[in-house]
């Protein structure tokens, strides 16, 4: 018989039963289930959030950088916290204590309740963090839709001023949730029976325990809105962005199809036919295909666009007669695919992570399978919080760029 039956049987006032205390799911007979327990707890967890942790405070560098006069990048910005404070509140130290020193805090009165303190505070990190950054990028998904779907009304629709609005309405809202769910929780300093010590314990209140009822309505709904849903309206979004994308990507592939430019020298070649000769110094001038109903090709020097009713695609031309690509576009572009798969890698990890929680009966939750089933969501959590930064340094130039100014800088020292 080992010591938690021992305290089990020998102690009335403190019986350690689930209905009472908490994490006791942790504690397991199967030794696979230790082992998955150990690896995910003081292995995976810690090194994916320390990884995300680092990567958060350089997309906050380079944020700061940038500025934040574009919309997506207040999104960003609220995103990249809300990931830090989860991060840093799912490695929650008193709670790792806790279970090491068998549900209880094993110190002098002082000590125990300043663990349980920092219990708290990362708690309310955890649950705040994980929640915006489950609902933040909703905001994004709409974000980019409009400015697919609707780019010249991007910035009457979404304004800088309504983006900060947003952010500060979600993150207040969760006070109140935060404050219910500490409700449930009350911290004891009792007698151990067998070590004959006082132990400080985190137990559940007579709150949760006497409406058990009303805390499975209300976690359900919070548990709705920061995961289900939001994953239905981001993938939504992300398919019908997709699709426009995908539209974009054909009438480029149709526009190539028209003509094909090759120079030699000082000759540009429209589909196999020779177009006027270029000058050796050619300033703010540009090369013009036309394509008429007359004509099927139709080259000329020209600096300026006439003809209408025709399609005329111009090329600006650099000093030594190439084409010159317009960056413009191609930044823009650069957001648009950087944010979209940003929210694609969100919506396939997080409904990965939420299927087991659906399929679980609450009344199993204090088991084997629900330690497995948290631990698992927590590490899904976590590498979705981590995977921005990686996103945004694989896929956008701008933020490389920046990145590696910040670097340089910080190595020099200057």
């Amino acid at each position: 018989m080992d010591e938690l039956d021992i305290l089990n049987q020998s102690s009335g006032l403190l019986p350690l039963d689930p209905k009472y205390f908490y994490y006791l799911r942790y504690v397991s007979s199967d030794a696979n289930i230790q082992i998955f327990i150990f690896v995910f707890s003081y292995l995976s967890i810690p090194v994916i959030s320390l990884f995300g942790i680092i990567g958060n405070a350089m997309t906050l560098s380079v944020l700061i950088r940038h500025g934040f006069r574009k919309s997506y990048n207040i999104f960003i910005l609220a995103l990249a916290i809300a990931d830090t404070l989860f991060l840093v509140g799912v490695n929650n130290i008193p709670r790792i204590l806790l279970l090491a020193d068998k549900f209880g805090f094993f110190y002098t009165r002082t000590e125990s309740l300043t663990l349980y303190v920092v219990f708290i505070v990362q708690i309310g990190m955890e649950l705040n963090g994980k929640y915006m950054s489950m609902i933040i990028p909703t905001f994004v998904a709409v974000e980019r839709f409009v400015a697919v779907y609707f780019p010249l009304h991007l910035k009457s629709l979404i304004t800088c001023r309504r983006a900060r609005l947003a952010v500060s309405v979600l993150f207040v809202s969760w006070i109140p949730a935060n404050i219910y769910f500490f409700m449930l929780m009350r911290y004891d300093y009792l007698l151990h029976p067998v070590s004959n010590t006082s132990v400080g314990y985190i137990m559940r209140s007579d709150l949760m325990l006497n409406h058990a009822n009303v805390y499975k309505v209300i976690s359900g709904f919070f548990f709705m809105i920061s995961g289900p849903i939001p994953v239905i309206v981001v993938t939504a979004f992300c398919v019908a962005i997709g699709v426009k994308i995908q539209s974009i990507k054909n009438q480029r592939r149709h526009l190539k199809n028209y003509t094909t430019i090759i120079h030699f020298g000082n000759y540009v070649h429209c589909a196999g036919e020779t177009c006027a000769t270029l000058d050796t110094n050619p300033k703010n001038e540009h090369i013009t295909y036309q394509q008429t109903p007359n004509t099927k090709y139709n080259c000329e020097k020209s600096s300026t666009l006439e003809h209408r009713n025709e399609k005329n695609i111009k090329f600006p031309m650099t000093r030594n007669g190439a084409v010159k690509i317009d960056q413009q576009n191609e930044s823009v572009s650069q957001t648009t695919i950087t944010l979209f798969s940003m929210c694609v890698v969100y919506a396939v990890i997080v409904t990965a992570s939420s299927l087991p929680s659906i399929i679980l009966n609450r009344n199993n939750w204090e088991s084997d399978t629900g330690a497995l089933v948290e631990l698992s969501t927590q590490l899904a959590v976590c590498i979705n919080c981590s995977s921005n930064f990686l996103i945004y340094v694989t896929m956008n130039k701008s933020f490389r760029t920046t990145l590696k100014q910040i670097l340089s800088f910080t190595k020099n020292g200057r």
